[in-house]
């Protein structure tokens, strides 16, 4: 699977990361990349898990860079598509940006972490001077805190259905995400996106354009079965793709965009994961449509721990003969010197 990205990045997970100088080797790691990326239209930053703390300073170390010398403008997350849709609602609007909003937006997966918090007051200044738009191309709801998501979207998409009709909707819709996917309560929720398809247009062509971008999404995702990894995650990636794509529709032509991701997603091709065997991942439709515009840079360590729950897990040392230990900050001199012949 580690060959089939253009780089990967070795660092320790978990281990509080020290500010970069000239001979820190994060340094070097981060000018090479910045170098690989400078020129690239996507740049997709995965990670080996989520809270993988080395990891996140890393990428945000990058995102900077890449934002301040290479002419990137826009971040999108693997998170909610609909919370950023309203986001992107409070910019037309003229209204502030906060990074407690963009926090919402981004998700319980990233936001509580220490290591990912001096990314959101970084986010704000420049999504509100308009040096950064935002999105995000999940389908998924469930969030934790995000209402818009959750329970917002449908009573936007049923607000004008008949009051019997809209509430039958918006129950349906709550016992999916609280009671869990089954085949009776996808038909139900799939005879509520008939309904609220019928929804008049709304005026604005910006919310019209929003309204039919979510319902699609509310489709895609009722009609996954998670009971069915490999088939949700198929449908998951597949509609990660469209919503990156419905992203760049809106924004200038030829925007540069950093991708908040993980690596299982970002992979360019199907890996060796029993619920990712045979799908194709988000990355392998970006490398379909942008080629060599595009990058997929992913993360791994030699050792040390990550998030799980309920304790942290620890990551096993890497074997010494793997990339990791070959190629990874603390090999040893002469497996760095064979690697590099």
């Amino acid at each position: 699977m580690l060959l089939r990205f253009l780089a990967f990045v070795v660092l320790m997970a978990g281990v509080p990361a020290m500010a970069a100088g000239p001979s820190d080797p994060s340094e070097h790691a981060l000018e090479a990349v910045t170098k690989a990326l400078c020129q690239r239209q996507v740049a997709v930053l995965g990670e080996a898990e989520h809270g993988d703390a080395r990891t996140e300073v890393f990428k945000i170390a990058l995102i900077e860079r890449l934002v301040a010398r290479c002419g990137f403008s826009a971040v999108v997350f693997e998170a909610s598509f609909y919370e950023f849709v309203q986001l992107d609602r409070v910019r037309r609007a003229g209204r502030t940006l906060t990074p407690e909003q963009i926090a919402t937006a981004v998700g319980g997966l990233w936001k509580f972490d220490r290591e990912f918090q001096p990314l959101l007051p970084y986010l704000a200044p420049q999504a509100n001077s308009d040096n950064l738009r935002l999105g995000g191309f999940d389908f998924q709801q469930g969030g934790r805190e995000q209402d818009f998501t959750n329970f917002g979207v449908v009573a936007e998409l049923t607000g004008e259905l008949p009051g019997e009709t809209s509430e039958r909707c918006r129950i349906s819709f709550r016992d999916l995400l609280f009671k869990g996917s089954n085949p009776a309560r996808r038909t139900a929720v799939a005879a509520c996106l008939t309904e609220m398809a019928k929804l008049a247009p709304s005026a604005d062509p910006d919310v019209r354009r929003e309204r039919r971008e979510m319902l699609a999404n509310l489709t895609a995702y009722a009609a996954a079965d998670p009971a069915q990894p490999g088939s949700y995650i198929a449908s998951r990636d597949r509609e990660m793709f469209a919503n990156f794509q419905r992203w760049l529709a809106r924004w200038p032509a030829g925007t540069k965009v950093i991708v908040w991701t993980a690596t299982a997603h970002a992979a360019r091709a199907p890996h060796g994961h029993k619920d990712f065997a045979g799908v194709q991942p988000f990355g392998g439709y970006l490398a379909e449509r942008y080629g060599k515009r595009a990058y997929a840079l992913g993360f791994s360590a030699q050792s040390g721990t990550t998030r799980g729950r309920p304790a942290p897990r620890v990551i096993a040392p890497a074997a010494p003969d793997s990339l990791e230990a070959l190629a990874g900050p603390i090999a040893p001199a002469r497996a760095r010197a064979a690697l590099s012949r």
